[in-house]
């Protein structure tokens, strides 16, 4: 457990420092390569202003600019082109399978132009634009329908040639997905000496983003199997807690998904208090507690909602649990229901679990105020399975879920 506890500790400091030298090196390049949010008319009119979106979304059927003078809404009939503070760029153009124009990303300009549109991707070259398609075909009714890939055969056409004929191995095993097609584009040009633009170049593949946070829950013990009827109050069911760790998001194909590595401390005391009632005897039981829990938080989460400085998550999250207890003061009373006898016996029947993985899901949201810089709130549901024991000598022992729902408030860097 040390072992895995220091390399969990390493790997959390050195992901903070690459943070923060990726976090700078970005934002000294932002302040060299400031991308304003333009639209061009069709009358050749351009026209600057903020671009109303969620973040980085890229299918667009119209889109709406905030400039001095108001909020103006655009459609294809409307628009040449735009282009998005983070590079992306876009243009009113008529697809092969459309019947009318419509925006269309443009990810890659050279000799041919590498095109976008709900995923389905498109290369333009001299003699128009043509789709990147694969079709199936069922060979066999009781077999399922097997993939043609048309594009391996249309790219080794286009790229045919004295750069193009080596790439043919490459081509053959290519995926049709964003990164493979510009990395293929982009070694064809190179190899050919031909100049070429790269409209995502300023988006990183993913961001860290440093987050520390402290909260309180509100923790409910729930009895498993529980034969006596077993009775228990906590004196306290506040527990406290806080966490550090790192945030992996913006991914630049799932910006809706994120990744939360952590490292948390909790604890908690009071007195649990439990009794037992059968039908000769009452045992009553009180024992002061003080728990705490290091653990190793794992999250993924989903945006419900994603603007450039506003988002709502929800996410599952897993816990790795170390637990510690130290116990004082019991006190068992046992007492005869005929006789009226009573016996006290100072005997600790209070047990936790010394790890565990704990799962749960959280609702979260962020808040910009400075940039890169934000708020972030989150509630939380964990369920310790079986956390906590009581154990009482001749009585059955009962688990006892240690279920909790917490609130968590930080900064995210």
């Amino acid at each position: 457990m040390n072992l895995f506890l220091r390399i969990v500790i390493l790997l959390l400091f050195g992901m903070t420092f690459f943070s923060a030298k990726a976090q700078k090196t970005l934002s000294a390049n932002s302040k060299k390569d400031v991308v304003k949010e333009y639209v061009v008319l069709k009358d050749g009119t351009l026209e600057y202003g903020e671009i109303l979106r969620d973040y980085d979304y890229v299918d667009y059927r119209t889109i709406e600019m905030k400039t001095s003078a108001g909020v103006k809404s655009f459609s294809p009939k409307d628009v040449q082109s735009f282009q998005l503070s983070n590079g992306r760029y876009f243009e009113t153009l008529l697809l092969p399978d459309l019947d009318e124009e419509t925006f269309v990303q443009v990810l890659f300009k050279g000799r041919f132009r590498l095109l976008n549109k709900k995923g389905n991707y498109y290369i333009e070259s001299e003699t128009g634009i043509d789709q990147l398609m694969v079709i199936y075909r069922e060979s066999d009714p009781a077999v399922s329908k097997k993939p043609v890939k048309l594009y391996i055969g249309q790219l080794k056409i286009l790229l045919a040639g004295k750069c193009g004929t080596p790439l043919y191995t490459r081509i053959d095993q290519i995926s049709l997905e964003e990164s493979a097609l510009i990395k293929l584009m982009i070694d064809y040009h190179k190899c050919e000496e031909i100049p070429f633009e790269l409209y995502i170049k300023r988006i990183p593949f993913l961001q860290l983003s440093p987050m520390v946070g402290a909260g309180l829950g509100i923790v409910t013990p729930i009895p498993g199997e529980n034969p006596f009827a077993m009775a228990m109050e906590l004196s306290n069911s506040m527990r406290w807690m806080t966490q550090g760790g790192m945030r992996l998001e913006y991914f630049r194909r799932a910006p809706r998904l994120s990744a939360d590595f952590r490292l948390g401390y909790a604890g908690m005391s009071g007195s649990w208090q439990t009794s037992i009632s059968t039908s000769n005897t009452l045992l009553t039981g009180t024992e002061d507690y003080r728990l705490t829990t290091f653990f190793v938080p794992f999250g993924f989460n989903y945006s419900l909602l994603k603007k450039p400085d506003f988002e709502i998550y929800a996410g599952l999250i897993a816990h790795y649990d170390f637990n510690q207890m130290i116990t004082e003061n019991p006190i068992v009373d046992t007492q005869n229901k005929l006789s009226k006898e009573v016996i006290l016996n100072e005997v600790s029947f209070l047990n936790v679990r010394d790890s565990q993985v704990t799962p749960g899901f959280k609702l979260g949201l962020t808040k910009s105020f400075v940039s890169g810089k934000a708020f972030f709130v989150e509630v939380s549901g964990m369920f310790p399975i079986e956390m906590m024991t009581v154990a009482f000598p001749l009585f059955a022992d009962v688990p006892y879920d240690m279920n909790q729902v917490s609130f968590l408030a930080g900064f995210k860097f």
